[in-house]
C-alpha cells in the first residue's frame, strides 16, 4: 500500500481554513479510507492516514501554507466636504498584506459627509474593511446685506453696501467690491 499527495490548494487568507489536498492511494486492497478530511485545512503540517480494505495503512505528510501577512488597510489623506451638503470629500485607502491585486469599494472620491465603510479585497478574495468619517461645515454659508448707501447723484458711483457672511468656513472673500457701486 502506498499513497501520494497531489492537487494541493493552500489557504487563501491568513488564518483561514480553505486549504485542501488530494491523497491518491495505490496498491494494497481497494476500498480505501483516508483520514482526516482532505478539505477545510488550516496552514501547517498535516498527516493523512490511508487504510486499505484489509487494514493495512500508510501515511502521507502535507504542508499547507498561507499568506505571510494578513490583509489590512489604513485610511490616510482625508479631504472633508468643503460646503455643507456637498459631496467633494475623499480619502486614500492603502491596502497591505494578503495577496497583491487589491480592489477597494466604494469609490474613494465624491463622498458626502458621514460614515463610509470601504471594503478591500485582495487577489484571493480575502477581505477587510476600513471605516472613515467625512465631515462638513456645521452651518451652510450664507450672507446678508446690511448698511446700504445709495448713489448720491444720478449716474454716479458712490453707492456702497456691507455684506456680512456667516456659516461655511471662515476666511471669506466677497466679490465684487462693496464700494464704488453704480
Amino acid at each position: 500500500l502506498s499513497a501520494t499527495a497531489g492537487s494541493q490548494v493552500n489557504v487563501s487568507c491568513k488564518g483561514g481554513n480553505d486549504g485542501s489536498v488530494v491523497i491518491t492511494p495505490a496498491g494494497g486492497t481497494a476500498g480505501y479510507t483516508i483520514t482526516p478530511a482532505q478539505t477545510g485545512l488550516t496552514a501547517g503540517d498535516h498527516t493523512f492516514t490511508v487504510k486499505d480494505a484489509k487494514g493495512c495503512e500508510t501515511t502521507v505528510k502535507v504542508t499547507i501554507t498561507e499568506p505571510t501577512n494578513a490583509l489590512s488597510a489604513t485610511a490616510g489623506s482625508q479631504v472633508n466636504v468643503s460646503c455643507k451638503g456637498g459631496n467633494d470629500g475623499s480619502v486614500v485607502i492603502t491596502p497591505a498584506g494578503g495577496t497583491a491585486g487589491y480592489t477597494i469599494t466604494p469609490a474613494q472620491t465624491g463622498l458626502a459627509a458621514g460614515l463610509h465603510t470601504f471594503t478591500v479585497t485582495d487577489a484571493k478574495g480575502c477581505q477587510t474593511t476600513v471605516e472613515v468619517t467625512i465631515t462638513e461645515p456645521a452651518v451652510a454659508l450664507s450672507a446678508t446685506a446690511g448698511f446700504q448707501v445709495n448713489v448720491s447723484c444720478k449716474g454716479g458711483n458712490d453707492g456702497s453696501v456691507v455684506i456680512t457672511p456667516a456659516g461655511g468656513t471662515a476666511g471669506y472673500t466677497i466679490t465684487p467690491a462693496q464700494t464704488g457701486l453704480t
